[in-house]
């Protein structure tokens, strides 16, 4: 029942958000975390009392309506809840591998990246991916209000996980240059 519940609010939040809302609270918390340069790449920014503020996106907004495959995958996964336990963790962590990278779409265009580039990315932390995407269906299932809080609680936490993605490149690339080229071991390889 709340996988059924879930798609329904899932359709009504977001035909009733606005395109790109989930793409201001990304840029948002990007820029809040110091990231104004990867922000400016995607959306008007100006300082306000020494704090940046974003305006008005100059990319495309990421799309978050449901595809065609994710509905019939969605579909065909949901009688899996009727096993106790067992199948609704099948369900979340399967319909959470293949909804987590959809965290970093923003990121992803922010970056330049093409479709080769994030599938790197995507199979360089597919663990990650599948956990943070298991976490926001399950957070959706929430009756009521669920759809509306992951949405708006991904994409935070997606830009959280950005930031710190963008922390460890830079540091890696700091101590490179000194390290000419040698591995340098950051801890979190996972991130």
């Amino acid at each position: 029942m709340l996988g059924e519940t879930y798609l329904i609010a899932s359709f009504i939040t977001k035909a009733m958000l606005k395109g790109g809302a989930t793409d201001a609270v990304f840029d948002a918390v990007l820029a809040q975390k110091g990231y104004e340069e990867l922000v400016g790449k995607g959306r008007r920014l100006s300082k306000q009392s020494g704090a940046s503020s974003i305006g008005q996106s100059i990319l495309q907004p990421v799309t978050s309506k449901f595809s065609a495959a994710g509905l019939v995958r969605y579909l065909l996964t949901l009688p899996l809840n009727a096993i106790p336990f067992v199948g609704t963790a099948f369900f979340l962590g399967y319909n959470g591998m293949h909804a987590g990278p959809g965290a970093h779409s923003r990121y992803f265009q922010l970056k330049g990246f093409n479709k080769q580039e994030r599938e790197q990315q995507v199979r360089k932390r597919k663990g990650a991916y599948t956990a943070f995407g298991t976490v926001v269906i399950a957070l959706g299932l929430v009756p009521v209000v669920g759809s509306a809080v992951s949405a708006f609680a991904g994409a935070a936490g997606g830009a959280l996980w950005a930031a710190e993605i963008e922390k460890l490149e830079r540091q890696r690339a700091g101590q490179g240059a000194v390290m000419e080229g040698a591995d340098v071991a950051v801890g979190r390889d996972e991130l």
